[in-house]
């Protein structure tokens, strides 16, 4: 599991916070698009959980297409990247 989330930092590190805000508002609202669609053909009910999940994720998008910083400035502010560093060189002195 952290040997994909390496690999995904990874690959996200050269994009923007903007362009990433975008993929995340694309992917909630198409996710919410599909749900009504095929919503018609099964029986399925999203929770209350579910729709605070979406709208947290879409305030992140929305918050990223108006961010300014790019994931260089993000990686020296960001907790979680910072974790996320800590595991590659975890995983770096291992091999």
């Amino acid at each position: 599991m952290v040997k994909y989330l390496y690999k995904l930092v990874n690959g996200l590190y050269c994009l923007s916070a903007r362009s990433i805000g975008i993929i995340i508002l694309i992917l909630v609202i198409l996710n919410i698009i599909f749900y009504n669609i095929l919503r018609c053909f099964e029986d399925v009910e999203i929770g209350l959980l579910g729709w605070v999940i979406r709208g947290v994720l879409l305030f992140v998008g929305f918050a990223g297409i108006f961010c300014k910083a790019g994931l260089k400035d993000l990686r020296e502010t960001s907790l979680f990247v910072r974790w996320v560093d800590h595991i590659k060189l975890s995983l770096s002195e291992e091999k």
